[in-house]
């Protein structure tokens, strides 16, 4: 009888702390930022214009961007595309992105850091450019607005 108390209450151990192969929520992911936030989206309200984020685990197609202006009954569409830019790192719980770029002969650095706090998404901009330093930081809240339905404009 002990041996069957035993096994069950080992048996509970075990299926009870086993991850299930089902389960991609950010809190178990142990990959990549992208592939752990795959098909989130986020929105910023800016005082003008409304923003949705959507990350994809697609090097090729990594965020995608609508922007609707106030008044406005369509909304842009943007893929942001790294191009030249680096993937300096895309760990479980951080993606930066860093951007060497000339203009007008004089050379910059734009860092895009993208990390998830609080259940929020926290995007702090930074760019250097001809001595001059600039940062900002934007804080999205995931959103269950569905972007494959939005109207974009012509």
């Amino acid at each position: 009888m002990k041996k069957i108390i035993y096994i069950l209450v080992l048996s509970l151990f075990v299926f009870n702390c086993s991850k299930s192969d089902d389960d991609n929520s950010p809190e178990s992911c142990n990959n990549f930022f992208l592939e752990c936030n795959d098909g989130s989206t986020w929105i910023l309200h800016y005082a003008s214009a409304d923003m949705l984020l959507r990350i994809n685990d697609n090097l090729n197609n990594p965020l995608e961007q609508w922007l609707i202006y106030d008044g406005e009954d369509c909304y842009e569409y943007y893929s942001i595309i790294f191009g030249d830019a680096t993937m300096t790192e895309n760990t479980k719980d951080k993606l930066v992105i860093k951007d060497d770029y000339v203009l007008e002969g004089i050379s910059g650095t734009s860092t895009f850091t993208f990390s998830i706090v609080n259940g929020e998404l926290k995007l702090i901009y930074q760019d250097i450019f001809d001595g001059e330093s600039y940062e900002e930081i934007l804080i999205l809240q995931e959103t269950t607005i569905d972007v494959d339905k939005l109207t974009i404009c012509q």
